[in-house]
Formats: C-alpha cells, structure tokens, sequence
C-alpha cells in the first residue's frame, strides 16, 4: 500500500477518520479474503467499538500488510518449461507475494477445501484452475518415531522433492501430481502441486464423490501394481502409506494417480540402516494391494456399487 498514515493520539483523531483509514486498508487485494477478513469487516461495521478498539484493529490491519511486503526467501518454485507457459512464468516469478497472498486467501476459505490428512489439508488455488496447495496443519507428526527410533514422516519440502524427482515418471498413465511450488514463510508451510482431475477413492466410499463411468477395478488395481513394481525397482522409491486415502481415480480414464509421499523412503535410505531391508519392505507394499483391492470391493458394495 503506497498510502500510509500517521499514528495520532487519540484525543487528536476522530473517530470517522480511523474508520475511513480502516476502510482504505480493507479495499487492499493483498488482504486474503477469508475468516480473518470477516472478522475485521464486522469488527469495523460495529458501531459500539470505541476509539481505542477503532485504533487497535486498524493497527493490526496496517500490520498485516506491512509483513505481507516482506520478500519470501524461502519461496521456492520447482518450475519446469513442460508445465508453464513463459507468461504464466512470468507472471508467477515476478509476483511471489501476491501469489502467497492468493495461497493465505485459499486456505483460509472453506469452500476451497479438497481434503486432509494426519498431517496437513490440501486446498484449492483461488484463480488457478490447476493448481492446489498442501498446506501443514499437524507439526507434531514431525516428531513421531517409530519403535526403531526412525522419523515417520518425512518434512514437506522432502515429500515435494519426490514429486520433483517423479514428474516425468508415468507407468500407463498411472502418475503422480506435478510439483510447482515449496513455501516457508512463518507458520505457513506448504506446496503448491497440479490439482489432479480425478476424485478421491477415500472420498467416493464416504459418498463425496462418485466413481467415473469408466471405472474398472480389477484393471485399476493391476496398473497400481505395474506402476509399484516400476517405482520400485526403476526409481528405488517406496512408497510406505499405501492407503485408499492415497489413491486417486482419474475422471477421464479411471486410471489410478498416487499422492501423498509424506513417508516415502529411498533404496539409499536402507543402506544406512542395517535392521531394515528395502527388498522385504517392497514385497509388504505389493502385497498390500490385494488387502486394500478387497476393502475396496467390500466399502464400495456397501454404498450400492457391485463387482
């Protein structure tokens, strides 16, 4: 905001004043549309807020945008000539606090919710039709170990890596989302990946979405298994939360699309560690399909679909 104003006493000030300032502060686009702003928006619409109460919202305002000018250091953006246009390149590179802004408008909007894990909530990117954020909301996860004294989950900029390192990785058509951006700003921590066209296989059991027309489950759960095989022995990638939480179904094709690499390991993670065997451990994720292929079947009966 080019505009600034003085901090006035408040026996100098009038109260129409601080409402007027408080009014040209909320018309600022860098201001992130959600509960927040709501709340702000009531709070000035109030007329029993005294002049003290006036100031001190519009001081919290004037604070807000103050801290959203400071440059984002840590924005980092895994951008790829295959996935943006130079405009659209352009557009993001020279705009990173604007597009932070549009990604604090996001998650603060409920109606922009895709879902949620243990760990953080996938939300949609106001304006972007494409593009999606996961964003932390649990950072204890962080600190869980397991009975051998291993981190279970992965940081996300570390699970934003695998997506960078299978970007051009397809077996097919079963995929995973494109990477775009990391960010790390204060308590905001999140990435921004392709929004995939395709639902949920959590979400149709829970009767939010419902299955494609196409939809073959025994073709379905056969490329899952060619795409683990390769990812395996190709890539050197485990997966290790195999979940129908974790399995899209693409819309078009009913192909299978994973996400959610929160605690992938690599081959090179094993090596270090002698009491486990990543051969062992692949054969546990490909036998766990035929567990989750048969809580498949027995969930989607249950609400009507048959095999």
């Amino acid at each position: 905001m080019e505009k600034k104003f003085e901090n006035l006493d408040t026996v100098e000030i009038k109260r129409d004043d601080i409402i007027d300032e408080i009014e040209y502060l909320l018309e600022s686009e860098e201001l992130p549309r959600g509960p927040k702003f709501t709340f702000w928006r009531n709070l000035a619409d109030d007329d029993q807020l005294n002049i003290d109460e006036l100031i001190k919202l519009r001081d919290e305002i004037y604070s807000t945008l103050e801290a959203r000018k400071v440059l984002i250091s840590d924005f980092k953006l895994y951008i790829d000539a295959e996935f943006f246009s130079e405009n659209e390149k352009q557009r993001i590179t020279e705009k990173r606090l604007q597009f932070y802004t549009r990604l604090i408008s996001s998650v603060s909007d409920s109606q922009e919710f895709l879902g949620n894990g243990a760990v953080a909530e996938v939300f949609h990117v106001k304006g972007y039709e494409d593009f999606c954020v996961k964003k932390v909301s649990n950072f204890d996860m962080y600190h869980e170990y397991n009975f051998k004294g291993n981190k279970v989950q992965n940081s996300l900029e570390e699970e934003a890596e695998f997506l960078l390192e299978l970007k051009k990785f397809e077996v097919n058509g079963v995929r995973t989302p494109k990477p775009y951006f990391y960010v790390s700003k204060g308590d905001f921590i999140g990435y921004v990946m392709e929004e995939l066209k395709a639902v949920n296989f959590s979400r149709v059991i829970e009767g939010f979405d419902k299955l494609p027309e196409n939809f073959d489950l025994n073709n379905y759960f056969k490329k899952l298994g060619n795409y683990l095989e390769k990812l395996h022995k190709e890539k050197g990638i485990l997966h290790k939360d195999i979940a129908l939480r974790n399995l899209m179904i693409d819309r078009e094709t009913g192909d299978p699309k994973v996400i959610d690499f929160g605690r992938s390991k690599r081959r090179a993670d094993y090596l270090a560690n002698p009491d486990i065997d990543f051969d062992e451990e692949t054969e546990n994720e490909m036998s766990m399909l035929n567990i989750l292929k048969r809580e498949a079947v027995d969930k989607l009966t249950k609400i009507g679909y048959s095999f």
